[in-house]
């Protein structure tokens, strides 16, 4: 019988499971478990409770009619066609616990999913990722979370072409469709001059892709899982590049800062803050929990007051 990997211990027989060596990844790993040990702690002694949050849709008895359906819902509930922040955040906000540590480079993953009964769903991705880049892997997780849930089990997200697998090409699938609206996405097309039956050319996808705020690689995702036909596939892909970097006939593409070791999310930080602000939590710990020194914790701290704290709760614990 094969063993349910779901718990943060496991994450090195997932990682095993997959063909990927898990010895690359063991400072990377350390990382998560401290903080998201530091995270239940937080909870429990700040809410009682570590925070378990479950898709809306299992909650409330609703059926799932499509993929397509879910991620429309979803997309509107979570309000992202405003286009405003990033999905971290957002996912941030509807009590999951989302993470971004440094992966190896080159050891072909981007992401994972985890579901631990003792700490709630978990949503890592690699801190090295761009943002736009990070959010389609987020997206992927997110669906996860949404779709894969008898049983929950840790899952990987590989970089695209790396899985072969059905519930891999599904994970794109929604990431895109949560990503892009199908009635924007014709909306907008329509308004460049674009009707049914003509093909979609790359001028357009890559109008659309700043437009949406994603890669030009999502947007082809997209187009072609609505059935659409596109107009220099083969070249809209090459010019992006395997990592979505511009291709070698377009000018150099800014460099760009380094990317810090682990990003943090907002409503961890404000409950450390409001845990020293309590005094439940010491300088020192403070700043391991912030992964700083104690200087920036001492920095922050000064800024935290209690009254400006909403509760740091989710509400009703549904998604």
């Amino acid at each position: 019988m094969t063993a349910l990997l779901q718990r943060l211990g496991d994450l090195e027989s997932a990682l095993e499971r997959e063909r990927i060596d898990p010895a690359p990844f063991a400072a990377a790993l350390a990382r998560i478990r401290a903080h998201l040990e530091t995270y239940a702690k937080l909870e429990t002694e700040l809410l009682g409770h570590a925070t378990v949050t479950y898709p809306r849709h299992l909650v409330e008895g609703a059926e799932v009619e499509s993929l397509e359906d879910l991620a429309d819902r979803e997309r509107r509930r979570l309000e992202l066609d405003r286009h405003e922040t990033g999905l971290m955040e957002v996912l941030d906000r509807e009590g999951l616990k989302v993470y971004r540590v440094h992966f190896p480079a080159g050891a072909g993953l981007e992401g994972l999913f985890l579901f631990d009964p003792d700490i709630g769903p978990v949503l890592v991705v690699d801190a090295g990722l761009p943002r736009r880049d990070a959010d389609l892997v987020f997206a992927r997780l997110y669906g996860i979370f949404l779709l894969d849930t008898d049983p929950y089990r840790i899952r990987l997200a590989r970089p695209a072409g790396a899985d072969t697998d059905r519930q891999a090409e599904r994970g794109f699938e929604f990431a895109a469709a949560l990503l892009v609206g199908r009635r924007p996405l014709l909306a907008y097309l329509t308004a460049l001059g674009w009707s049914e039956g003509q093909p979609v050319t790359s001028g357009a996808v890559e109008q659309m892709a700043v437009y949406f705020d994603v890669r030009p690689r999502t947007i082809l995702a997209r187009i072609l899982t609505l059935g659409l036909p596109v107009a220099g596939l083969a070249e809209s892909l090459q010019a992006e590049g395997p990592a979505g970097a511009a291709g070698s006939g377009g000018p150099p593409a800014p460099a760009q800062p380094a990317a810090p070791e682990t990003v943090l999310p907002e409503r961890f930080v404000r409950l450390a803050l409001e845990a020293h602000a309590r005094g439940a939590l010491s300088l020192a710990r403070l700043a391991r929990a912030l992964e700083t020194d104690e200087v920036g914790a001492q920095r922050l701290a000064a800024r935290f007051r209690l009254e400006d704290a909403a509760s740091p709760g989710t509400g009703d614990g549904a998604s």
